[in-house]
C-alpha cells in the first residue's frame, strides 16, 4: 500500500463528514443502543447493523441508510436532510471544543468526490495498520478497531495500567493539519524519555502522512512506528 498527498480541499470535506458523524449518525445510534462507536466501511465509515436493523453509512459523497431490506442512498447535502433520513434532529449536546462545531444544520456540507475518496482510503489504510498491530502477541489487553466520532479516526487501545495508550490513524485535525499516525500514552508522566516521543499535539508521538508518502513501504513503516511506541511503553516502570 502507498500513501499519496491529500487532494486540495481535503480539510473542508473531512470536517463536513466529521460533523455528519458527530451530530447526526452518533445521536441516532445513541438513541438506539446508547453507544457512539463507528466503524470503517467500504467507501468510508458508518455504523454496524444496529438492533433495529438500521445501518447508516457514508459511502463516498453519499449517505446510505439501510433497514429491513430497504436502502436509501442520497448525495450528502445538509445535516438537516441527513437527520430526516434517519429520523433524528441534529444535536450538538455532545459538542467539544477540539472538534468541528455543528454550525447551521441547513448549510450545504462541503463534500468533494476526490477528498471523500481519500478519506475512505485513509480510514482503510489506518485500519489495516491497526489490524496488523493487533496480530502481534505483544499487543495485549487490546480493544477492537473503532472510529470514535469525537476523534474521528480508526483507533485501538493496548496494554494495561501505566503502559496503556491509544493508537490510531487521524485524518488530521486542528493541531496537525495533515493525516497522521499517533501513539497517545494514558500516563505520560510515566513514559521514559526517548527521542521517539516527539510530543506533537495532544499525543506522545506522531508520524505524518507526508513522511509516509515518499515511502514504497508505507504500510510497514506505519506498523513499525506504532510497534515502537508500544514496545517503549511496555517497559514502563
Amino acid at each position: 500500500m502507498t500513501i499519496t498527498p491529500a487532494p486540495d480541499g481535503f480539510a473542508a470535506t473531512r470536517d463536513s463528514l466529521h460533523r455528519l458523524a458527530r451530530y447526526v449518525i452518533t445521536p441516532r445510534r445513541q438513541q438506539i443502543d446508547g453507544r457512539e462507536r463507528l466503524i470503517q466501511l467500504p467507501g468510508g465509515f458508518g455504523t454496524p447493523v444496529l438492533s433495529t436493523d438500521l445501518q447508516m453509512q457514508v459511502d463516498g459523497v453519499d449517505f446510505v441508510v439501510a433497514q429491513s431490506g430497504s436502502v436509501v442512498r442520497e448525495p450528502i447535502t445538509t445535516l438537516r436532510r441527513a437527520g430526516e433520513l434517519v429520523n433524528v434532529e441534529p444535536s450538538d449536546h455532545t459538542a467539544k471544543p477540539d472538534i468541528p462545531q455543528m454550525g447551521d444544520i441547513d448549510e450545504t456540507l462541503t463534500v468533494d468526490t476526490d477528498a471523500a475518496a481519500y478519506l475512505a482510503r485513509w480510514f482503510a489504510f489506518s485500519s489495516a495498520v491497526l489490524a496488523a498491530l493487533l496480530e502481534d502477541e505483544a499487543s495485549t489487553d487490546a480493544t477492537d478497531i473503532v472510529i470514535w466520532s469525537h476523534h474521528f479516526d480508526p483507533s485501538i487501545e493496548l496494554l494495561a495500567d501505566n503502559h496503556r495508550a491509544s493508537y490510531g490513524g487521524s485524518p488530521g485535525d486542528g493541531t496537525i493539519a495533515e493525516p497522521y499516525f499517533y501513539v497517545a500514552p494514558w500516563s505520560p508522566d510515566d513514559v521514559a524519555p526517548d527521542p521517539y516521543w516527539n510530543a506533537e499535539g495532544y499525543v506522545g508521538s506522531a508520524l505524518r502522512a507526508s513522511k509516509l508518502s515518499s515511502s514504497d513501504h508505507a504500510l510497514g513503516a506505519a506498523i513499525d512506528f506504532l510497534r515502537r511506541g508500544r514496545d517503549l511503553l511496555a517497559v514502563n516502570d
